[in-house]
């Protein structure tokens, strides 16, 4: 799923670039990636995020998603990621301001984030009704995007915050992100 959900939005990058007129080879994506070990307690956060150039130029949608797959489990397999809860404790006994400079340094120069959230495998109820859907939006983090993809009970919903002055027509922005870069003509507004 994350795979498919992220050449996706590589896809629609590439295409709302191409749109633009504009040639780019490569993005700088932020990714976190879940460091949650089996035995650990619910709740918290248990994620590091990990930045890594991606390729635009892969316009086949099977072959972008092999690829974008491969390259994220290259850098889950990092042998850094494994020191994330030990350098976590020690960020932990820091003064805030320091702890904050430290993670915004991690994220600066990012052009987007990625992320995809598992919601509860579980029925959620709010006031006595079901939630049918939940969407995440998360924060940009010095990005020009942050999509989002949050999983509830079988279904998937995608979030997507955009900085306005960084993408100024998000009109067209959104239309790539949804065809997804499976297609050269964008999608009509009355689709969306």
């Amino acid at each position: 799923l994350n795979d498919a959900f992220v050449a996706a939005v590589v896809g629609g990058l590439a295409q709302y670039h191409e749109f633009h007129g504009q040639s780019v080879d490569d993005l700088r994506m932020v990714m976190p990636i879940n460091v949650r070990s089996d035995g650990a307690t619910l709740g918290g956060n248990h994620f590091t995020p990990a930045r890594f150039l991606v390729p635009l130029t892969i316009k086949d949608p099977a072959e972008r998603i092999v690829e974008l797959g491969r390259l994220a489990r290259e850098i889950r397999e990092e042998p850094a990621v494994a020191l994330t809860d030990a350098l976590a404790g020690v960020l932990n006994q820091l003064p805030t301001t320091i702890t904050t400079a430290v993670f915004g340094a991690m994220l600066k120069g990012a052009d987007f984030v990625t992320s995809n959230v598992p919601g509860a495998p579980f029925p959620i109820y709010a006031a006595g009704a079901q939630l049918e859907r939940m969407y995440a939006f998360g924060p940009l983090s010095g990005s020009a995007v942050n999509i989002t993809l949050l999983s509830h009970c079988g279904t998937c919903c995608i979030g997507v915050n955009v900085d306005a002055i960084a993408v100024p027509d998000s009109e067209s922005f959104m239309r790539c992100i949804a065809a997804g870069g499976s297609t050269d003509i964008l999608i009509p507004p009355s689709i969306i």
